[in-house]
Formats: C-alpha cells, structure tokens, sequence
C-alpha cells in the first residue's frame, strides 16, 4: 500500500513536471512568433480617412468613384444616392492602413502575382492630392497568401489576409437601405 502511494506521488510529480514544461515552451513559441510578426512587417500605407478626399475602386464588373464633401460620401456617377456612409468608411478603412507580412523588391514580372488579372485595383486620392493606386493580384495557394502593389512600384507585398476581396461590391450595396 505504502509502494503504491510512492508510485502516485511520483507519477503526480511527473504529471506536474510535464504540464510545467508544456506550457513553458508554448509561450516561449509564442513570444518567438509575436517577435517574428513584429519584425517582419512592412508598413505599405498608414492613412487616416481625414486624409481621404477621393476613394474608387474596380473589384468586379464596375468601377464605383466616391467623393468626399461637408456632408460625407456620396457616388461620382449619382450624387443624389443616397449611401451608408458606415459602410463607406468600413470598406475604406480596408486600405487606410496595410501592413504585410513579406516585401519583394525589385520585380520586373508581375504577371507571376497575377497582376495582369487584379482581383481588385483601389484608387485613393488624398487632400494634398497625392494619389495612390492599389493593385491586388492573386492568392498563391502554397503559402495561403495574397500579393499586392502599389502602381509605379517594383515592390511586391504578400499578405496573409485578401484585402482585394473587399472591393467586391456594387454600388447597391452601399445604398442605404
């Protein structure tokens, strides 16, 4: 009986031992990955919406133009629609600020990221009238990442999220309901 009880202390003590070390090395892994996302991430635009004067994009059949004023977003093509601006500013936010988890420089191909065939290409144009052009190319299905670029740019940045995917939507589906 007295063996018995010896057994169980240190079966209960290995027990301890190995749930101890468990989660040792889990958050060991987890600061090496928290690390490796902070030093892999390469800022791609930081915008605010303030800084938004123009926003189009063409992600599927249509190109939409929207325009800011006093009175918020209202569509180029009609500007008697009447839009969800909530819905505007979620779908902007998608672009105001990107960052990737991977850059690629100096690409002379990028018909290889499926840039010839965007997903989606956004437009922004800000108040001091700079212009960006966001092109978003294809989803590469061994890495489970998604490529994009900036128009006049030889960089590539690939993204584990498909941002492109935003941007397909009718002008429908802005209007408030």
């Amino acid at each position: 009986m007295k063996r018995q009880k010896i057994q169980m202390l240190i079966l209960c003590g290995l027990l301890l031992v190995l749930v101890a070390a468990f989660f040792a090395i889990r958050n060991y892994n987890n600061h090496q990955a928290e690390e490796n996302t902070e030093e892999a991430a390469y800022t791609v635009l930081a915008l605010t919406e303030a800084d938004v004067k123009e926003f189009s994009f063409t992600g599927g059949s249509e190109t939409i133009s929207l325009i800011k004023s006093d009175s918020g977003w209202s569509a180029v093509a009609d500007e008697t629609t009447q839009l969800d601006q909530d819905t505007v500013s979620s779908l902007l936010s998608n672009v105001l600020n990107i960052q990737a988890e991977i850059q690629i420089e100096d690409v002379t191909d990028f018909s290889q990221y499926g840039f010839d065939d965007p997903l989606a290409t956004v437009t922004l144009k800000l108040q001091d009238d700079t212009v960006y052009e966001i092109i978003f190319g294809h989803y590469n299905e061994v890495t489970a990442q998604y490529y994009l670029r900036l128009d006049g740019s030889n960089t590539v940045y690939v993204l584990s999220t498909n941002l492109g995917y935003h941007f397909q939507i009718s002008l429908d589906g802005f209007k408030k309901g």
